[in-house]
């Protein structure tokens, strides 16, 4: 195994340590209406750490450890309810009731998905482009209404930080997610690599973006304890 495999390998966990290191260094100092973005790196870090030492080690596993396919499952929907109630907890949003049947559409898909159409434990096209679908419209929903709110320096802002990294990392992933399984497992094993090799970084991409909002909410923080 050379180099950049192994790191490729790992990526998925080591992509988690990014944020974490921010999290612990700034222990205290992270706003409160960033604890779902703490979660969400621990929640993720968890999951992903099974999933990729099952990948890794394979050989190794006993049979009934050999499948990881529930772990991706499971941080999807991880994902998708953790920023969900990232985007809902804003105010101006708490009383939408756009993002309110989404939601419920979402979850009353994902109970008939794996109650009469598929098993947990392979991996799911339709839940991992319904988590697509539904993060990409809460983030349009957030930013259209941070426009509307005329708030002023939206860079500045985690949320914004985290939205569009959570928006650029879902629309990267809605291609991959649709063409992986028809034609990345089936047809061509060397594409579902690559494609799976875009997955993992632009995972290191979003994680590195959530490392910089937890760092700027915590320096906001610091400031305003500081005038106070």
């Amino acid at each position: 195994m050379n180099l950049f495999t192994y790191i490729r390998n790992w990526s998925e966990v080591w992509a988690f340590l990014i944020p974490l290191i921010i999290i612990i260094s700034q222990r205290g100092k992270i706003p409160v209406e960033e604890n779902l973005v703490v979660k969400y790196v621990i929640i993720g870090l968890l999951l992903n750490s099974i999933s990729t030492t099952m990948y890794v080690y394979h050989k190794e596993m006993p049979v009934f450890l050999k499948n990881n396919n529930i772990f991706y499952n499971l941080h999807s929907i991880a994902r998708v309810c953790l920023f969900s109630w990232y985007v809902f907890q804003r105010k101006s949003l708490q009383n939408s009731k756009t993002i309110r049947i989404l939601l419920l559409i979402y979850f009353c898909f994902i109970l008939l998905l794996f109650t009469f159409f598929k098993s947990p434990f392979f991996l799911s096209t339709p839940l991992l482009m319904a988590e697509t679908i539904v993060l990409l419209s809460l983030c349009t929903i957030f930013f259209y209404q941070a426009i509307m709110d005329d708030e002023q320096n939206l860079l500045g802002k985690p949320s914004f930080l985290i939205c569009s990294g959570l928006f650029i990392f879902e629309a990267i992933n809605f291609f991959i997610f649709l063409f992986y399984k028809p034609l990345g497992l089936k047809i061509n094993l060397s594409f579902g690599k690559l494609t799976w090799t875009i997955h993992n970084f632009s995972l290191v991409f979003f994680c590195i973006v959530l490392a910089i909002a937890l760092y700027k909410g915590s320096k906001n923080t610091t400031i305003e304890k500081y005038d106070k």
